[in-house]
């Protein structure tokens, strides 16, 4: 075989090379041609591409096993309470667990009825994501990398009155050239209500007329009465609530009292009042408690405004997610901040 090879070389070389060199690059350049054309062939041998029966190629993408994806995510909320123009925290957590790259990560937190609305997203300076709109893009996640996303998620409220708030989390990303995508519910929200439980004195009620009586200002010496008002109001259902307060001394709990809802005490031990009123409901307009007290001025009182309750606070529990709210106001004095007809008249005088 190879002597005739070599008689075909002389045989070539005699008749074309030595005469005309380009001959030679000619039948080397087909050689090479040949060879490249060969080894094309063995290596679509050896890959089985798939035909679509016309005699062109159908390249397949790596298989995905749907059911274990090569994204692991999982959202944690630190606290699932909401509360008006603060944000929730969500952590996620993220792992490629396949053997390619994932890109193009996207993760799009959206909420599942009308009543809310996602208003912005938060990241921490200096986090590799970001954000575009309601879209939390992450960089390429290498095969097995792991890692941790902090943001802060701000609600809109288009209706205080609901209470839960649902959504999800709606994940896109790049794997082996396939794009997948997974949609994942997330703990419900439960908005806290506000309750406002508010204390008030008067000498004369806002419509004008005269509740107390006595000297006003307040007289060295002699009794002046004055009523306080409780209220309570709120965009929720609470139980439990109790408002407490104390009178100074000087100060006595006097006849009139009137109450439209709970149960007024008052412990003369410790000079103590307390409205206890077992459940809140955002059906009732009116949670109410008023008494009356009584002031008698001492002769080293002269010239100054004194208090009439002390030390109020109040505490309740949110009927929906047991958690406690609690509060408290400054003192009420003789200066009758919120009676319009005999505010500033709290300075005791002399007996004239």
């Amino acid at each position: 075989m190879f002597k005739a090879i070599s008689h075909y070389w002389q045989r070539r070389r005699e008749r074309f090379y030595l005469k005309n060199r380009w001959h030679l690059v000619l039948d080397f350049s087909l050689m090479v041609i040949i060879l490249m054309l060969a080894a094309s062939l063995i290596s679509l041998y050896f890959y089985h591409p798939s035909t679509n029966g016309f005699g062109s190629f159908v390249f397949k993408n790596i298989p995905v096993d749907l059911n274990n994806p090569p994204l692991d995510l999982s959202f944690q909320v630190a606290n699932p309470i909401l509360k008006i123009n603060q944000p929730i925290v969500l952590k996620i957590n993220y792992k490629n667990n396949g053997e390619s790259e994932i890109n193009q990560l996207k993760i799009n937190l959206n909420t599942s009825d009308k009543n809310f609305s996602l208003s912005r997203l938060v990241l921490p300076e200096g986090s590799p994501s970001s954000i575009s709109g309601r879209e939390i893009i992450l960089p390429t996640i290498k095969p097995q990398a792991s890692g941790e996303l902090e943001l802060q998620v701000y609600f809109a409220f288009k209706n205080l009155e609901a209470r839960t708030l649902n959504w999800r989390a709606q994940s896109t990303y790049l794997y082996s050239g396939q794009t997948l995508t997974e949609t994942q519910v997330l703990s419900v929200l439960n908005l806290a209500s506000e309750l406002k439980v508010s204390a008030m004195a008067y000498y004369n009620s806002p419509q004008g007329d005269q509740l107390g009586a006595g000297p006003l200002p307040p007289v060295v010496g002699r009794p002046t009465n004055y009523w306080i008002f409780w209220e309570a109001k709120s965009n929720g259902d609470f139980k439990n609530l109790v408002v407490s307060a104390k009178l100074p001394r000087g100060v006595e709990l006097a006849t009139g009292r009137s109450l439209l809802a709970g149960e007024l005490k008052y412990n003369a031990v410790n000079r103590q009042l307390v409205w206890l009123v077992p459940e809140i409901s955002t059906v009732a307009d009116t949670y109410r408690a008023s008494f009356e007290v009584q002031l008698i001025p001492t002769k080293t009182e002269d010239g100054l405004i004194l208090p009439l309750i002390t030390d109020f606070k109040y505490y309740a529990t949110d009927a929906l997610t047991q958690e406690g709210t609690a509060g408290g106001a400054d003192n009420l004095t003789t200066n009758l901040e919120f009676d319009r007809l005999n505010q500033g008249q709290g300075k005791v005088i002399s007996q004239p």
